[in-house]
């Protein structure tokens, strides 16, 4: 998968395979082939992605790591004028001084580690690979030696971590200096979903927890925390660490084949399910998506673009501006579409609003500028 996003980050699966069995794996179903993307092909797609105007790579897996050209890779990218060449990792290499040394000096600017607990019990249960943690925290040590390296943590949230939550990230940040976490919500694909029972949560119950690490991102200066796919409404309060919405279009177009198979033939998502849909943040896009796509565009339009009845503003004015030549939906500019005048979330206060089952919530780029408090439900 090569995705050119709208920051000009330009992120690059070269490998198919993982040395990790991760239990809530979400791409598991691309890693089927078990390959690695030769050298030549890595170089076409990062010349044409500088080409396009890419300024930061990142070099994505399974596990990037283990392709057996990944230091050529990143040198490549470098000589080719990459100032910033980023990888995702389970750590498990960077064990090896030798390959920590040579992975710098070829150009390697960033590393993120993928960290799920801040023991081996832990951790070692999420990877499925005994001794993970002791080779991936041997590897955070290898790396935090180039002080010029910027390192920050993956942590994917789940049912069995999210107690533990807090603990996790001082953990990293007392013991190795880690102060920048990106914290994903688990998805309904690949392992994750077949391990629902043990990873799925409700986030009522967890809000305890998180509440800990969202009071440490507002109020401890040292932290840079950002969420991955995490609902907006459970984090009322804190806006500042609702995702980007421009977030969107790489969690989209890494959906592209299936989306536009869709749009172009009619053949239903083959992940729709009700239950899983409302574990997805792409549930309410998809929902979107097909509910334009079955009935009357501006009477439908119409209906989903009301403002709450307990704000007074006014009416939203758009343009149907994301159907091609052949009158169907353009799937990128549809994206564009839906941020802009669908992507509306509401308060958990509002679930006790009068209005709420008629209510469309409020554009997610209003409330990260407004905050939640905006809404005032009867």
């Amino acid at each position: 998968m090569a995705i050119l996003s709208k920051n000009n980050k330009f992120w690059l699966s070269i490998s198919h395979k993982c040395n990790n069995q991760c239990i809530f794996c979400h791409d598991k179903d691309n890693q089927k082939n078990g390959r690695f993307m030769i050298l030549a092909e890595v170089k076409e797609k990062i010349e044409q992605a500088k080409a396009n105007g890419a300024k930061r790579l990142i070099l994505s897996g399974g596990e990037a790591s283990i392709n057996p050209d990944f230091l050529k890779i990143v040198k490549y990218a470098h000589d080719l004028g990459f100032a910033e060449i980023q990888t995702i990792t389970n750590g498990r290499y960077f064990y090896y001084p030798k390959f920590v040394n040579e992975a710098v000096n070829a150009g390697l600017t960033e590393v993120t580690f993928s960290l799920h607990g801040h023991n081996e019990k832990l951790h070692d249960n999420f990877t499925g690979v005994e001794g993970s943690f002791k080779q991936a925290i041997q590897g955070l040590t290898n790396i935090r030696q180039y002080p010029q390296v910027i390192v920050n943590i993956d942590i994917v949230i789940n049912k069995l971590n999210y107690q533990h939550f807090y603990d996790i990230i001082q953990y990293f940040a007392n013991n190795f200096g880690v102060c920048e976490y990106d914290l994903l919500q688990v998805v309904p694909f690949g392992r994750a979903w077949e391990n629902r029972d043990k990873l799925f949560y409700d986030f009522k119950e967890a809000m305890p927890h998180l509440k800990k690490v969202w009071e440490l991102a507002k109020n401890d200066k040292r932290f840079h925390i950002w969420t991955n796919r995490f609902p907006a409404q459970y984090l009322e309060g804190y806006e500042f660490l609702i995702q980007d919405p421009l977030k969107y279009f790489d969690d989209v177009l890494g959906r592209k084949k299936m989306l536009e198979d869709f749009i172009d033939n009619g053949v239903m998502m083959q992940c729709r399910d009700k239950e899983r849909c409302q574990h997805c943040n792409l549930g309410d896009f998809c929902d979107k998506l097909i509910e334009l796509s079955m009935e009357d565009l501006k009477t439908k339009l119409e209906e989903l673009t009301l403002q709450p009845p307990c704000l007074n503003l006014s009416p939203n004015s758009y343009q149907i501006d994301f159907l091609n030549k052949e009158n169907k939906i353009d799937l990128e500019k549809f994206v564009d579409f839906y941020i802009k005048n669908l992507y509306n979330v509401k308060s958990l206060r509002c679930e006790e609003c009068k209005h709420f089952k008629n209510c469309n919530g409020l554009n997610i780029n209003l409330i990260r500028e407004k905050g939640f408090k905006i809404l005032n439900p009867t």
